[in-house]
């Protein structure tokens, strides 16, 4: 025997007289089953067995929305219909003095003329169709589409799965309109009957996907949650799953739908289960109706029911329970007529190419055509439902396609394909029923999801450890790629990721940024954040916290040279690197200083300070060293292993300053690579030839593999290496043109 029960919201069931204490047992288990509050059940009970159910206050929630994506017209029931009809009595058109819960709605002829109301009242054409003008309205009024409202939608699992407990691994894919540079704060289980929460994973990258194990948890019927907290709201996002089962790996029980019968007036559902002695089958359709079995026998691992007349034509979702309401498995049921009297009919099915790149829109269209070749309409009972699988990313989606008036066919724009989960081959196919019956399908095509490049954008400066003084001009320096926005938003965030304020909201996309920083920013670590504005997610910060001191306190040092095209050789010297130093500790030399070629692939070489023994009192080796001001170190040898290639020198002082100081040459270099050594030969004065004091001589000398760009330093000392003076007019040497007077 079966037993009708109205599961949708789960109201309390007037008192049943004469029903036995087993079918009463069996209502109670069916809104088990499908997550009934456990004081709705009590008052189903007490009411069923003749008490008088006692009043349960109203919960409060968040305002009602609802997004609809359906063309609706006369004869549409389900989820659309009663919000339909719920939006016309909120717009005071469908009267509702006693406020009635709005559930099971038929559009009627009287929905039909309080849409054609709705229509007049907002400037649409007054049809009575709810068709894409009307839909944008509603959900311009009600839907629940808000890009500002953080959202996270868990899109596996789906629900009705069954997982082992202590070791399976579990995929959990979402999709999300929080920036992915984001962290989910926790995945975790929740088990339906006790409450109990299980953590899966903390901290998660927010990039639409994680694998987890399953705990050793109880067995039971779990759902998944993602919980997270996002900048700009203080209340949680929390996403919840569908149900599911989670079963022991040694006590695994199971169930499976081996043969359902579709012709009424009699269908039937035969079975196998193992682990089990006794399985309960709930039948349900569209419209909210459940139909439920009590517990069937299993004999040598058979079972089978058959269906109650009541039953309507159309397609059913068959569910198999084992006796403590664990979900088994699940499928589908058509019930049609034994005879057909649909329209013969023609279906066909295309898409606009057989190749996307992710992030790009499916466009299907079908023609749908009854046997005098026109079109089969909606206004003729037509519903054409498109099916989208995908095996590679586990998805199996149905939607409803929309009637083009103008051309005559169905299509649908299938734009959720935006993440690399997407990436595969794809099959799409279509059904099409009139009232509850299946009257056509259409061949199935096939096409591709393909990768692309993402866009991406990627702060460079400062990047971590600098230290930049309020009140001076910086240099934030960015890379970016697939942008097309022509501006960026450059921010800057403190240590707990809080967006403090804008450094410039309409920064040009050219990689360089000029920032003056305010007297008034207060001393701390920091982080350069810089954003699309046309697309929050594509955002990056920097890698590290960069340091802003008091222009008083914090020492800085900018490299002037070399600082970008030019030419030196591998075994050969660097003429001169000079710098500006400011506000340096007194007891800073030149030794608490390091320096560091750095190539195009980031691949570094360290530089060798060497202090030459010639030089006596007055003379600190080849460098001159100025804790504020200029600063210089002459001819730094390049190691001869030192790779061809493009580089840049870093000079660096640890010591100096909160984090160390350091400063980069704004530009790329060239070494050339180091075929033989470089030498000098000095030709004149000769040994043994006078020169006379007070008087003009000229110094000649020959060189081999020195570039032309290199500076000569001349030194003059006597027999004893006593340096009396040396010729470097403009400080860093003489032309290398073989001779100098």
């Amino acid at each position: 025997m079966f037993v009708s029960v109205a599961v949708a919201g789960f109201p309390v069931v007037a008192q049943a007289a004469g029903l036995t204490q087993q079918q009463i047992n069996a209502v109670m288990t069916l809104l088990q089953a499908f997550g009934a509050d456990q004081s709705v059940i009590n008052n189903v009970q007490v009411s069923l067995s003749g008490g008088t159910p006692t009043a349960t206050p109203p919960t409060t929630g968040t305002a009602w929305c609802y997004t609809f994506n359906t063309d609706l017209t006369v004869g549409s029931r389900g989820n659309d219909a009663d919000a339909l009809v719920k939006v016309l009595v909120k717009e005071n058109i469908i009267p509702n003095p006693n406020n009635e819960n709005i559930l099971g709605e038929d559009f009627n002829e009287e929905v039909a003329a309080a849409v054609v109301r709705f229509q007049a009242k907002y400037g649409i054409r007054q049809t009575g169709y709810v068709g894409p003008l009307t839909r944008a309205k509603l959900n311009s009024l009600y839907g629940c589409g808000n890009q500002n409202q953080p959202f996270i939608t868990i899109t596996y699992p789906r629900g009705g799965e069954t997982f082992k407990s202590n070791g399976d691994s579990v995929t959990v894919y979402w999709k999300t309109n929080i920036p992915q540079s984001a962290t989910l704060d926790v995945i975790r289980l929740k088990n339906i009957s006790t409450s109990q929460e299980y953590n899966l994973a903390n901290n998660t990258q927010n990039d639409g996907a994680e694998n987890v194990i399953i705990p050793a948890v109880p067995d039971g019927t779990y759902t998944l949650e993602i919980k997270t907290y996002t900048k700009g709201f203080n209340d949680p996002i929390i996403a919840k799953s569908q149900k599911f089962e989670i079963r022991s790996s040694t006590t695994q029980s199971s169930a499976t739908i081996t043969t359902s019968a579709t012709t009424n007036p009699t269908p039937y559902i035969v079975g196998t289960a193992s682990g089990v002695s006794q399985v309960g089958i709930t039948i349900s359709n569209s419209g909210g109706k459940v139909y439920g079995s009590g517990l069937v026998s299993v004999v040598n691992g058979n079972w089978s029911v058959t269906v109650s007349p009541a039953l309507t034509l159309g397609q059913h979702t068959i569910n198999v329970y084992d006796a403590n309401n664990n979900l088994l498995t699940t499928g589908l049921l058509d019930i049609i007529s034994l005879t057909n009297t649909q329209p013969s009919i023609t279906v066909n099915l295309e898409t606009d190419k057989s190749e996307y790149k992710v992030g790009e829109t499916v466009v299907f269209k079908s023609n749908v055509k009854e046997s005098d070749g026109t079109a089969f309409t909606p206004e003729e009972g037509a519903v054409v439902w498109l099916r989208q699988v995908s095996t590679s990313a586990g998805i199996d989606d149905s939607d409803i396609m929309t009637f083009n008036r103008t051309g005559g066919y169905y299509e649908m724009r299938a734009n959720d394909h935006i993440g690399t989960r997407d990436i595969g081959n794809w099959t799409a196919s279509v059904s099409v029923k009139q009232g509850a019956s299946i009257v056509g399908n259409g061949v199935t095509v096939s096409y591709q999801i393909v990768a692309t490049t993402q866009p991406s954008i990627t702060v460079l400066s400062p990047n971590g450890g600098e230290g930049w003084q309020t009140g001076s001009t910086q240099t934030i320096r960015w890379s970016s790629s697939n942008i097309n926005s022509a501006y960026l938003h450059i921010g800057l965030i403190g240590p707990q990721g809080t967006n403090l304020s804008q450094v410039e909201p309409h920064a040009t996309n050219n990689g360089i940024f000029n920032w003056t920083l305010g007297t008034g920013l207060p001393v701390g670590q920091y982080k350069i954040t810089i954003t699309d504005p046309n697309n929050f997610s594509i955002t990056d910060q920097s890698n590290s916290y960069f340091t802003i001191t008091a222009p008083t306190t914090q020492p800085s040092i900018t490299l002037k040279r070399p600082n970008g095209g030019e030419t030196f050789v591998a075994g050969q010297t660097i003429p001169s690197v000079g710098w500006t130093a400011a506000n340096f500790p007194a007891a800073t030399t030149i030794d608490s200083f390091a320096f560091t070629l750095i190539s195009s692939n980031n691949a570094t070489y360290p530089l060798t300070l060497v202090k030459n023994s010639m030089f006596t009192a007055g003379f600190n080796g080849y460098y001159n060293y100025n804790n504020s001001g200029d600063s210089s170190v002459w001819n730094m040898d390049i190691p001869s292993n030192v790779p061809a290639g493009q580089y840049k020198l870093k000079i660096s002082c640890a010591s100096c300053g909160a984090g160390g100081i350091q400063d980069i040459s704004d530009s790329y270099f060239t070494i050339q690579a180091s075929n033989t050594n470089p030498s000098l030969s000095l030709t004149s004065p000769s040994a043994n030839q006078n020169v006379v004091a007070g008087q003009p001589v000229t110094i000649n000398w020959t060189s081999s593999n020195v570039l032309s760009s290199e500076k000569i330093t001349i030194l003059f000392s006597n027999s004893n290496n006593t340096t009396l003076g040396y010729w470097a007019p403009d400080t860093i040497g003489v032309p290398n043109t073989g001779s100098y007077t």
